[in-house]
C-alpha cells in the first residue's frame, strides 16, 4: 500500500521514534518520489511518500 503524505522525513522520524519496523528510510527515487517503507506487526509493508517536486 502506498500512502501519499507532505511530510515525509518529519513522519519518518515521527513513527520511527515509535517503535515502527524501519524496511528502508527516506530516500529520492529515480521515478520522482521521495519514499520509505514501513512494516506492520503483522508484516504488511507499508510505504509513504511524496512527489519529488512537491517535497
Amino acid at each position: 500500500m502506498f500512502i501519499f503524505c507532505d511530510e515525509v522525513d518529519s513522519y519518518f522520524a515521527d513513527i520511527k521514534s515509535k517503535g515502527a519496523i524501519v524496511k528502508f528510510a527516506p530516500m529520492d527515487e529515480p521515478y520522482g518520489m521521495r519514499d520509505f517503507m514501513i512494516a506492520d506487526p503483522d508484516g504488511n509493508h507499508l510505504n509513504f511518500g511524496c512527489e519529488l517536486s512537491k517535497k
